[in-house]
């Protein structure tokens, strides 16, 4: 351990990290960590594990099965990851103490039994499979399937399963899933794993698929081709009815075949491409109406438009800021490939009627056009050159009121030196073609092409390099936008630009509004070069307030000493208004330390309840110990005030400082309790310390809400208020487990009095909150509670079920507790499974049907 200590402390730069980590305000130490919703929402999949598996008396909340999934599939998978779910699936207890054991001499194999079904009910809750095909690795699945019986999994798997497998971010794990799902698997696919596996660019697990599955996606293909459909004439004379039986052919559930095949194009593979065209239209895709003209721009867009002009490179690097541009598959990709994918689709799709129509299709020519403007503003010149002189798809002269319409209006173009120098080239005067506004040039060339063809009315300038702005001031001094210029430079903190103005033009230019933009962008130089280099007006007050609103310790503390403010300016509002990150507590302790003893503004009780709020436990506690510590002779803070009175008003999770709050005199709110649920023992203690405190049902409702057992049971043993919505909330989240404890008290039989009539089925109104989270077993509970009865379920219940979940099993009860299932409703929800490609369920209902 020493030397591993070594070795990691040696290295300066995981040493600069660890400390870096380690400083970072409001942090928590192992014992302070008690939620495993936080450990596992923040990907600490690790600590997960070692809480569970050796302190687990450190939490105090649960952990349910939706939250783990969640999680899990919102995260690629980790060694940490696998890890806590061996340990959920072989080692874990399952809180065996809560279960009542026997005293015979099989207690060994009771014990093991009633882990096991606890297990068992845990990871067939919810489609654990399905959750897991994406993320998991093939092991984690090998070793779900050797835990839980397959009997119990098969009612909670469906064709999501193995239509997702492809999209696991793992290649290894991603090919290994699908191929042990394929053969091992009866729930089948649908042929969104087609649309899947062509969308992440991998050729051959595409052919496997196909190759492998061919027999399930003809036996949809053929059922969708024979779907009996029954029509019923009446006549008006003898009022007879005659019905009579056709055959139709329903339309797949697939996106628009643009979509589909624009997922093909970004990935700029042509021969995924080719392979897609030729194999899809076998299992029902149409992409005979395609329009390939939008296919260009797709291809396009797979270049982010940051990549493409090193010059605009270096301008962002020295504005540091980071552009928003929209990340496709094929983003950071080689030009070239572009370039290859448009010219496969100018020449093998793109027809000569096509070309001929295009300036009939209006449409065409505008996306055409576009693509065009597209290449100008990115500097794609290659291609442009292709589109314009080789295949001649863009013929010259472009009309300039169509190309105007592609425009947005009143927006600044940026347009580079090489874009210009091609235009000019080819005879294109692109900034002729813009009737709303105009290009922004902001390079040496690009102004020396301007100056050459006498263009300078026609762009706006920007500039952030000295060398050009003095080429700019001496060429085009008529025309240029000085206060844009000078605003931009103080964004960006051009001293030398600022200093170089402020020689060759009026310094009636320089404006305190200078000084607002300096200071958003963090750019104090330039405030301290307007203000004493330059001798301009600034409302230091405001900057004052902009400052501390935004947190910037470093402007506020330049502010106060070298403008040489009063700390009478500080007021309540600007402290409190640092109360919002933790970042502010520096800012907050620095400007209540200027403020003289005999002036501090008062901090309300609501800034400490803000903080508890936020989890800002650093600002709480120095807020504890300075502010309104009982032993503080110095606090200024006036707790007369019914506004000031000790309460706290919010929920609270962190037990050393309820400790802190009630060592100093705050009492907590009936609204403060009901929101205690995160932590058990603060409600321990709470509710230890004041015998008379008051809550309400929303205690047990919030704990349940959120799958807090422990606290869910701590308020059933030791409070009396009861619950109102608990059971409904844990129906749609899955809380199996919290849904026995709140069954099993007197508030449940009070609810449930079976000589009080009920308006509607129990629990009914959650039945379409559960079929959309999957739940098989959280429907048993709903069945039974209305003892088998027959129920109001709709058809479009039971198809939602066919289109959201897939399960069978969820079908299959929704069938049997539906008071009213006819054959039309059967043919209908065939007609639904087919178009969803839920084979499992089409097997089921041609059965059911006799077809």
């Amino acid at each position: 351990m020493e030397e591993l200590f070594k070795k990691v402390f040696n290295n300066k730069f995981i040493r600069k990290l660890i400390f870096e980590f380690v400083s970072q305000p409001n942090g928590y130490k192992y014992d302070d960590i008690h939620s495993l919703s936080w450990i596992c929402s923040n990907g600490y999949f690790g600590l997960a594990y070692d809480k569970l598996k050796f302190n687990k008396d450190q939490l105090t909340e649960r952990f349910g099965m939706l939250n783990l999934f969640e999680l899990l599939t919102q995260m690629n998978s980790t060694q940490s990851a696998s890890q806590l779910l061996k340990y959920l699936l072989t080692e874990h207890d399952f809180d065996l103490k809560k279960e009542p054991i026997g005293n015979n001499n099989n207690k060994e194999e009771e014990e093991e039994e009633i882990i096991r079904n606890r297990r068992n009910q845990f990871f067939t809750c919810l489609p654990s499979l399905d959750y897991m095909s994406d993320n998991c690795s093939l092991e984690d699945i090998l070793l779900l399937e050797s835990v839980i019986p397959n009997d119990l999994l098969s009612n909670v798997t469906s064709t999501d399963a193995l239509d997702k497998a492809p999209l696991n971010p793992n290649p290894l794990n991603r090919d290994s899933i699908v191929k042990h799902l394929l053969n091992n698997r009866n729930e089948g696919c649908s042929f969104r794993i087609l649309i899947n596996s062509m969308a992440i660019n991998d050729l051959q697990l595409l052919k496997y698929i196909i190759e492998n599955n061919k027999q399930n996606f003809n036996e949809i293909l053929v059922a969708n081709s024979k779907i009996p459909t029954t029509t019923t004439k009446t006549t008006t004379k003898t009022t007879t009815k005659t019905t009579t039986t056709t055959t139709t052919t329903t339309a797949m559930d697939f996106e628009a075949p643009e979509i589909i095949i624009g997922k093909c194009i970004r990935n700029l593979n042509i021969e995924l491409l080719e392979y897609v065209l030729d194999e899809f239209p076998k299992f029902g895709f149409d992409f005979s109406q395609l329009n390939w003209f939008t296919m260009i721009e797709y291809s396009l867009q797979c270049i982010s438009p940051n990549l493409n002009n090193q010059q605009q490179q270096q301008q962002q690097q020295q504005q540091q800021q980071q552009t928003t541009t929209v990340l496709y598959l094929g983003d950071k990709i080689n030009k070239d490939k572009v370039l290859l994918m448009i010219k496969y689709i100018v020449e093998n799709k793109i027809t000569e009627k096509d070309r001929q129509l295009l300036s009939v299709r209006i449409k065409n020519l505008d996306l055409l056009l576009n693509s065009f403007l597209f290449c100008i503003m990115n500097s794609l010149i290659d291609i442009l050159d292709y589109l314009i002189n080789q295949c001649k798809l863009i013929t010259l002269p472009i009309d300039k009121q169509q190309l105007s319409q592609c425009f947005y209006y009143q927006y600044l173009y940026s347009i580079s030196f090489e874009s210009l120098e091609f235009c000019h080239k080819n005879g294109i005067n692109i900034w002729d073609l813009k009737n709303n506004g105009s290009f922004i040039i902001n390079d040496l060339q690009s102004f020396k092409f301007v100056k050459q063809n006498n263009l300078s009315n026609k762009f706006s300038i920007s500039c952030i390099d000295l060398n050009s702005m003095k080429y700019i001031f001496d060429n085009f001094k008529s025309t240029i936008d000085i206060d844009s210029i000078l605003i931009e430079s103080a964004a960006l903190g051009e001293i030398s630009i600022l200093i170089y103005l402020s020689q060759v033009i009026d310094r009636s230019n320089f404006t305190e509004e200078l000084a607002h933009v300096a200071l958003k962008e963090k750019k104090l130089d330039v405030i301290r070069f307007l203000y004493h280099d330059l001798a301009i007006e600034i409302d230091l007050s405001y900057l004052l307030i902009v400052a501390s609103a935004s947190n910037n310790t470093d402007a506020v503390i330049m502010i106060f000493q070298e403008f040489k403010l009063e700390p009478s300016l500080i007021t309540q509002e600007f402290l409190t208004a640092c109360c919002i990150k933790p970042e502010g507590l520096q800012l907050f302790k620095y400007l209540y330390s200027i403020c003289p003893q005999e002036k501090k503004p008062t901090i309300p009780i609501s800034t400490l309840n803000n903080c508890i709020k936020l989890k800002l436990w650093n600002f709480v506690d120095w807020l504890l110990d300075n502010i309104y510590c009982n032993s503080n002779t110095n606090n200024t803070n006036n707790t007369n005030n019914k506004d000031d009175i000790k309460v706290i008003d919010c929920g609270i999770s962190n037990l050393r400082i309820v400790k802190k709050l009630i060592e100093n005199g705050f009492t907590f709110s009936k609204k403060s309790f009901n929101n205690c649920f995160e932590n058990v023992k603060v409600l321990e203690y709470i509710h230890n310390h004041f015998p008379k405190q008051e809550c309400t049902t929303e205690a047990i409702d919030l704990a349940s809400r959120h799958d807090c057992y422990n606290s869910v049971k701590f308020l059933l043993d030791n409070r009396n208020e009861g619950y109102d919505m608990a059971i409904q909330f844990c129906l749609t989240r899955g809380w199996f487990e919290i849904i026995e404890l709140l069954t099993s008290t007197q508030r449940y039989k009070d609810l449930h009095n079976p000589n009080k009539p009920q308006k509607q089925p129990l629990y009914f109104d959650q039945i379409d909150q559960i079929i959309s989270i999957n739940s098989s077993m959280m429907l048993s509970i709903v069945i039974k509670e209305n003892h088998n009865l027959k129920l109001p379920i709709t058809g479009q219940q039971i198809t939602n079920a066919i289109k959201k979940s897939g399960h069978l099993s969820i079908f299959n009860q929704l069938l049997n507790i539906s008071k009213d299932i006819t054959p039309s409703i059967l043919y209908q929800c065939l007609i639904i499974s087919i178009s969803y490609n839920r084979i499992h369920i089409i097997n089921y209902l041609r059965k059911k049907l006799s077809l």
